[in-house]
């Protein structure tokens, strides 16, 4: 067994865990921390940047990380090395050796169906109840245009980004912003300034012009936690005009367990004075499932046992053996 060093390539247990995590997000980490140990049977290594000497459990080691360990298929970690050296903003560390965050997980939800578009055209369609008839492409950390005044002038981008015909035959595009274990907190005062201090007029601009919001409601949101939600929304907006799009759809995606992001989720539709198909919002377990239901694949298997599947971490808390 290895001394816990993370030098070696033998197993170290589930490894050091972050003391100040929440307990939803401790979950998670010890969830990861278990499946590196147990399936990938690498040691843990150190995080979360690469000058760190902090041992975490769900860190992996230059080794294993430079091997693709990330990654659930060779075809995922190679769309992942291709985002690296890509124009999206896209941090190779966390990719590669972090194997608790959300922009892995998208890699590996999302990465077989970018080579598979038979497969992404089922799951997709059934999502969207029919409204995507084929799903003509897929990539990673898409923005059409960053800091562009055409868009929303700023650094926003789709975690996942696939374009699409629709039953009539007009293009249309899906912007997905995912997340795992990232909270979407309530916000101090101060941040609140903050973030009204960024505030852009264009933002104002974009959604006057989709017309889906109580105008009363914009004023809590240049505030509010709803920021990245609503700034993905609107550059869908921009981007779907801006480009002659016949249709385009923002989704949300999440754990349900992820009471946060369910009540960020139920706020900002509450901010909506009629009814808009322009924003989704899926759980992860219901994608999982529709997944299932069109595939028998084993990385489909292996996602869920890694990022859903929670009776190891569960028996882990009750007993603390990990401690």
């Amino acid at each position: 067994m290895s001394d816990g060093s993370g030098k070696s390539g033998e197993r170290s247990g589930v490894g050091p865990q972050y003391k100040r995590d929440k307990k939803y997000q401790e979950r998670l980490r010890l969830q990861q921390s278990w499946y590196r140990d147990q399936v990938l049977s690498v040691p843990y290594g150190t995080g979360p940047q690469a000058s760190s000497t902090q041992l975490y459990g769900n860190m992996l080691t230059d080794e294993s990380a430079e091997a693709g360990h990330n990654f659930l298929t060779p075809r995922i970690f190679e769309l992942a090395k291709e985002a690296i050296d890509g124009p999206g903003l896209v941090n190779r560390y966390r990719l590669l050796y972090n194997m608790l965050t959300s922009q892995t997980m998208c890699f590996n939800l999302f990465g077989e169906l970018a080579c598979d578009l038979d497969l992404a055209t089922r799951v997709l369609a059934e999502m969207t109840n029919g409204r995507i008839a084929q799903v003509c492409s897929i990539c990673f950390e898409f923005s059409p245009g960053r800091g562009d005044i055409n868009y929303t002038e700023d650094s926003s981008a789709f975690d996942v980004y696939a374009t699409y015909k629709t039953g009539s035959g007009g293009k249309g595009f899906v912007g997905i912003e995912v997340k795992y274990h990232e909270s979407v907190e309530s916000v101090s005062v101060e941040k609140e300034q903050k973030y009204y201090d960024k505030h852009k007029d264009r933002y104002d601009k974009i959604a006057s012009n989709m017309g889906c919001f109580h105008e009363a409601e914009l004023e809590k949101i240049r505030r509010s936690r709803l920021q990245q939600i609503w700034r993905d929304h609107l550059l869908m907006h921009a981007h779907k005009v801006k480009d002659k799009f016949d249709d385009a759809i923002f989704v949300f995606l999440h754990p349900k367990a992820n009471s946060s992001c369910c009540d960020a989720v139920e706020e900002y539709r509450n901010c909506f004075k009629n009814d808009t198909n322009s924003f989704l919002s899926w759980t992860l377990e219901c994608f999982v499932k529709c997944l299932m239901n069109h595939s028998s694949a084993d990385w489909i298997r292996q996602f869920h046992l890694r990022y859903l599947d929670f009776s190891r971490a569960d028996d882990l808390l009750a007993s603390k053996e990990w401690t």
